[in-house]
């Protein structure tokens, strides 16, 4: 039998077991144990069909009426499919009450196929509202009743682990996020429903990756995935993948290669009409051009950026932090210290709204040079130790190496003692991460 017949079959005896007011027990014997009965109605793949014939004996069920049971079993399941694609289509559309609401109009039982499917999507929508810690019980949810299903071909357990990665990454914690993710890579069916996930996934993946400064690692994902852009169906994903692998080239110092995706992927973004993509390809250019000491460039590519700001949603502003940053530090480069104080001071307030630590912890870094260069070593210092305890808290290395280099900078010639304590705590990080001479001096050149 096919895995939906034998959930339909299941659903039927399970409703004549309640009917009955029987218990899994009272119907066990020693042909059958409570464990198979309930394998039987959860419609578990791989079931003895005879043991299901021999239940159907048990509770005077004719085979004759089995297949209309199993007819109109058919027509409610399609009907709660009707409901749970109309949540879908609500989400997509930002309608997160509606969805909600229609949502807690299904009631299901935990052993029903759907159960877990329907605890994903309450999960999106806590998701939407920033319930961080609703969500990621409903997606635990999701996983064990679809695990228990033995139904991996829905990719419930798939999309589940991709959603609990990206709540990790919304919260900080990155390290978990990547685990979620490669948990999510682990239980996808690659001939299942919702195929289109795996994109997803290794996007996020690539993402995580480069949040933590492992560009390499990111780097490898996008070059594995480029060759198959074309089969991607959500043109985002598609183009989040030009924006790492021309991000990542400048980043590794391959700046005409930047230059050169960052412009195919926002041609792409024009034609799609996909905003966020061109404010963030168009940073990707002014910062190869920075890069470069072409001031006058990159300052007509972040003015093009800024000019994009109407067209984000709330969640994507969180890239305003970037850009704020690069602005402040084009305007340092050009001696224009008022205009790059009020960039930096822009960028850390995005960062607090956001609650993005990783953009954050570099906007803290920036001020801090800027002010140390401005001769307000004390009010540097101070902002260097706001980035290192952020850096501490979320477990972000390099980071904490980058912060750990300019206190010790600040104190180098002023206090030994200081100066000695970053240095040796410097040192200590710097072994954890294996870092070779070029990634530290790459890191510390804003």
């Amino acid at each position: 039998m096919l895995t939906m017949e034998i959930h339909e079959l299941g659903e039927v005896i399970r409703k004549a077991r309640k009917e009955r007011g029987l218990r899994l027990e009272d119907l066990a014997d020693d042909n059958i144990s409570p464990a198979t009965i309930s394998n039987i109605e959860r419609g578990v793949p791989h079931v003895s069909q005879d043991k299901a014939m021999y239940l159907l004996k048990k509770l005077d069920l004719s085979l004759e009426k089995i297949p209309e049971l199993m007819i109109q079993e058919r027509t409610n399941l399609e009907e709660l499919k009707r409901k749970f694609r109309a949540v879908e289509s609500l989400l997509m559309s930002d309608q997160i009450n509606e969805a909600l609401k229609l949502l807690n109009t299904i009631e299901l039982e935990e052993k029903h196929i759907l159960s877990s499917l329907h605890h994903y999507l309450l999960g999106r929508c806590f998701i939407e509202k920033e319930k961080w810690n609703r969500a990621e019980r409903s997606f635990h949810r999701a996983i064990q009743l679809a695990a228990a299903s033995g139904n991996q071909s829905s990719n419930i357990e798939a999309v589940s682990f991709h959603a609990l990665g990206y709540v990790c990454y919304r919260v900080n914690n990155i390290d978990k996020a990547l685990q979620y993710t490669d948990s999510a890579i682990s239980a996808y069916a690659e001939n299942g429903e919702r195929s289109y996930i795996i994109w997803s996934t290794l996007r996020n993946k690539a993402i995580y990756l480069e949040r933590l400064g492992r560009l390499t690692e990111s780097m490898n994902i996008v070059q594995e995935v480029w060759d198959s852009l074309s089969k991607i169906d959500d043109v985002e994903v598609r183009l989040t993948f030009y924006w790492l692998r021309s991000d990542i080239s400048r980043r590794m110092g391959m700046l005409d290669e930047a230059i050169k995706y960052a412009y195919e992927g926002e041609e792409l973004a024009t034609l799609n009409k996909v905003y966020y993509s061109s404010f963030v390809l168009w940073m990707v250019i002014g910062n190869s051009h920075l890069k470069r000491n072409e001031l006058d460039q990159a300052e007509f590519c972040f003015n093009h950026s800024l000019s994009l700001i109407s067209k984000l949603d709330n969640v994507n502003k969180n890239s305003l932090t970037n850009l704020y940053s690069r602005l402040s530090v084009l305007y340092m480069k050009k001696d224009n210290v008022e205009k790059s104080f009020y960039y930096i001071d822009q960028a850390i307030q995005n960062a607090k709204k956001h609650n993005d630590a990783p953009r954050l912890i570099k906007a803290l870094i920036i001020k801090g040079t800027l002010l140390k260069s401005t001769g307000e070593r004390e009010d540097a210092i101070k902002e260097f130790e706001v980035a290192l305890d952020l850096s501490r808290k979320y477990n972000y290395k390099k980071n904490e190496h980058l912060a750990l280099y300019h206190l010790a900078n600040c104190w180098d010639g002023v206090n030994e003692k200081e100066f000695l304590k970053y240095s040796r705590s410097m040192y200590l990080v710097q072994q954890n991460l294996r870092l070779n001479e070029e990634e530290i001096l790459d890191e510390t050149a804003i």
